[in-house]
């Protein structure tokens, strides 16, 4: 059973999340984080769970605990969205074409495609090249949703745009699925 990562945990880990990414590309050499002196217990705490090494350096644990940790705070985040969606104070509309890979949404601003969000992603992480994750887009409410549930909330919120056919004649491409030129 993985253990729990507290709040603080989790942000000392987002906010290291670099120099955590590229010890694990280098290796067990380490690599050194500077620890501030009121992060100081929250390392020690992490230690004691076997989160990360004596030389700072994140444990299998450790990184099974985070993604817990990310995928409990978006299953709240959904829970909080949904509850306000259906109290009817809430319109969730499409925001951004986004890839989640590992429990880690990626996205780039609007108008980008998901190609757009992969060449961002390896400029950024080469070493997750080649991407493997899940193509969907966040709303409005900062959910990720894969692009069959995209296309619906895209219908509800009035979001789909026409495409002109050949004959000239705009029209609504018809797919269960939503791709960003249906919306920008």
């Amino acid at each position: 059973m993985v253990r729990a990562m507290s709040k603080a945990q989790r942000k000392l880990m987002d906010e290291n999340f670099m120099a955590f990414a590229n010890w694990l590309k280098a290796g067990s050499d380490g690599i050194g984080i500077k620890v501030e002196r009121y992060q100081q217990r929250i390392v020690d705490a992490m230690q004691r769970k076997g989160f990360l090494t004596e030389r700072l350096s994140v444990t299998d644990l450790g990184q099974m605990a985070w993604k817990k940790a990310l995928a409990n705070e978006q299953r709240a985040l959904a829970k909080q969205v949904e509850k306000k969606l259906k109290g009817g104070s809430m319109t969730e509309m499409i925001e951004r074409a986004a890839i989640q890979c590992d429990h880690v949404v990626w996205t780039v601003a609007r108008p980008g495609r998901h190609h757009d969000v992969i060449a961002y992603i390896a400029r950024e992480r080469p070493w997750l090249v080649p991407i493997r994750g899940e193509q969907g887009f966040v709303t409005s409410t900062g959910r990720f949703v894969e692009r069959e549930e995209a296309r619906k909330i895209a219908e509800a919120a009035n979001q789909l745009i026409p495409t002109s056919g050949e004959d000239g004649v705009p029209f609504i491409r018809q797919h269960p699925q939503l791709f960003s030129e249906d919306v920008w």
